[in-house]
Order: C-alpha cells, then sequence, then structure tokens
C-alpha cells in the first residue's frame, strides 16, 4: 500500500513538471492616464528588445489599459505616443512567466499649428 501511495506521489510530479517547464514568454500590462487621471484610449505603445530587434505595437483600449503578451524575456524599450501628449520612453524588464505592470500618466504636449498666408499684389 505504501508502495502505491509513493508510485502515485512520483507519477503525479512527473507529470506536472512538463507543464510548469511549457511557460516560455512573459508580458508587459498597463493603463495610460492623462495628468487629470483621464483614460487616454489610442495611444501607440512600441515595445522594442534592442539586442534581439524584436518589435511588438499595441493600441490602448477605451479605458486607457495595453497588453503585450508572449514577449520573450528581455529588457525592452516601451516608447508611447499619443497626439497632444508628450511621448514617453520607458526601459522594462520582462521576466519569465510574469506581467510587468506599467502605470504611466502622459503630459501634454505643446501644439504647434501653422498658418500660411498667401496674397497677390494686385
Amino acid at each position: 500500500m505504501r508502495h502505491a501511495f509513493v508510485l502515485c506521489v512520483c507519477l503525479l510530479l512527473v507529470a506536472t513538471t512538463p507543464a510548469m517547464a511549457q511557460e516560455t514568454t512573459g508580458s508587459i500590462v498597463g493603463t495610460f492616464t492623462s495628468q487629470d487621471g483621464v483614460p487616454l484610449p489610442g495611444v501607440t505603445v512600441q515595445i522594442e528588445d534592442l539586442e534581439r530587434g524584436l518589435q511588438r505595437v499595441a493600441l490602448s483600449g477605451r479605458t486607457g489599459d495595453f497588453v503585450v503578451a508572449a514577449l520573450p524575456p528581455a529588457s525592452y524599450q516601451l516608447t508611447a505616443s499619443l497626439d497632444g501628449f508628450r511621448a514617453v520612453k520607458r526601459s522594462v524588464q520582462v521576466e519569465l512567466g510574469r506581467a510587468a505592470n506599467l502605470d504611466i500618466k502622459m503630459q501634454i504636449g505643446a501644439f504647434s499649428d501653422e498658418i500660411e498666408v498667401q496674397a497677390e499684389v494686385p
């Protein structure tokens, strides 16, 4: 009876070990808000692994949330941009089986408008 119990425990350990070893990626999740806490939809999020050249692009959703999943563990450069706001750059470390969480407040950028007037002399 004792041998059967030990055998069952060993089989259970062997059966679950490959499932744990299959995790090979991590992710980056977060939320974009303005300075006053309003969620920012439509923020373009570019993730780049400068060593391997891997690039991924995502957009923040209606509530300012974004997810970039299935990233190999590495150091990434995150660049976020939205018209009317200053671009944000952050370094992010992605670890195996974990989600790096970033909550970013974006600052209003300078607006530049050009008015060109053309006239002919009569």
